[in-house]
Protein backbone atom coordinates (compact mmCIF):
# COMPACT_ATOMS: atom_id res chain seq x y z
CA UNK A 1 0.00 0.00 0.00
CA UNK A 2 2.93 1.87 0.85
CA UNK A 3 4.07 1.92 -2.88
CA UNK A 4 0.48 3.16 -4.42
CA UNK A 5 0.38 6.27 -1.73
CA UNK A 6 3.91 7.34 -2.75
CA UNK A 7 2.79 6.96 -6.95
CA UNK A 8 -0.24 8.67 -6.38
CA UNK A 9 1.29 11.57 -4.98
CA UNK A 10 4.22 11.82 -7.62
CA UNK A 11 1.38 11.36 -9.99
CA UNK A 12 -0.34 14.52 -8.36
CA UNK A 13 2.95 16.11 -8.27
CA UNK A 14 3.59 15.65 -12.06
CA UNK A 15 0.35 17.20 -12.64
CA UNK A 16 1.08 20.20 -10.56
CA UNK A 17 4.10 20.51 -12.35
CA UNK A 18 4.25 19.35 -15.53
CA UNK A 19 1.38 18.37 -16.93
CA UNK A 20 -2.46 16.81 -16.59
CA UNK A 21 -1.60 14.02 -18.91
CA UNK A 22 -0.07 11.37 -16.17
CA UNK A 23 2.52 8.98 -17.71
CA UNK A 24 1.69 5.25 -17.12
CA UNK A 25 4.56 4.43 -14.92
CA UNK A 26 4.65 2.75 -11.87
CA UNK A 27 8.95 3.78 -10.62
CA UNK A 28 8.69 5.91 -8.58
CA UNK A 29 12.13 7.17 -9.18
CA UNK A 30 11.56 7.70 -12.54
CA UNK A 31 7.56 9.87 -11.56
CA UNK A 32 9.69 11.61 -9.68
CA UNK A 33 12.09 12.65 -11.84
CA UNK A 34 9.45 13.33 -14.47
CA UNK A 35 7.69 15.73 -12.00
CA UNK A 36 10.76 17.49 -12.09
CA UNK A 37 10.75 16.78 -8.71
CA UNK A 38 14.93 16.59 -7.03
CA UNK A 39 15.54 13.32 -4.83
CA UNK A 40 18.29 13.09 -2.07
CA UNK A 41 20.61 10.45 -3.40
CA UNK A 42 19.97 8.46 -0.03
CA UNK A 43 16.06 8.79 -0.90
CA UNK A 44 16.55 7.50 -4.87
CA UNK A 45 17.77 4.57 -3.11
CA UNK A 46 14.82 3.66 -1.27
CA UNK A 47 12.58 4.87 -3.66
CA UNK A 48 14.10 2.11 -6.14
CA UNK A 49 13.91 -0.18 -3.05
CA UNK A 50 10.19 0.19 -2.64
CA UNK A 51 9.36 -0.50 -6.77
CA UNK A 52 11.24 -3.50 -6.65
CA UNK A 53 9.69 -4.66 -3.68
CA UNK A 54 6.36 -4.14 -5.24
CA UNK A 55 7.02 -5.25 -8.53
CA UNK A 56 8.46 -8.81 -6.57
CA UNK A 57 4.91 -8.66 -4.46
CA UNK A 58 2.67 -8.29 -7.75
Amino acid sequence: MGHLVLEKILKVLYVKNVDNSVPKVHDLLRLADKALIEIPEEREDELDLITIFNISTR
